[in-house]
């Protein structure tokens, strides 16, 4: 399966231009990031990291 998702992904690229690619690599980082910044909060806004009951 995720050899066929790799090609599927090669081939929707191959007509891409470097600076297209390169634009994609660097968008793509920023989604990763804000992701990852955004799933460490829980909904009522403490940090994931924060057992509930104990304040901050």
């Amino acid at each position: 399966m995720q050899e066929v998702r790799r090609r599927g992904m090669e081939a929707a690229l191959a007509t891409w231009s470097p600076e297209d690619l390169g634009r994609l690599a660097e968008l793509f980082g920023r989604l990763v990031d804000d992701f990852v910044r955004h799933a460490e909060i829980e909904i009522d806004g403490r940090p994931a990291s924060v057992p509930p009951g104990t304040g901050t």
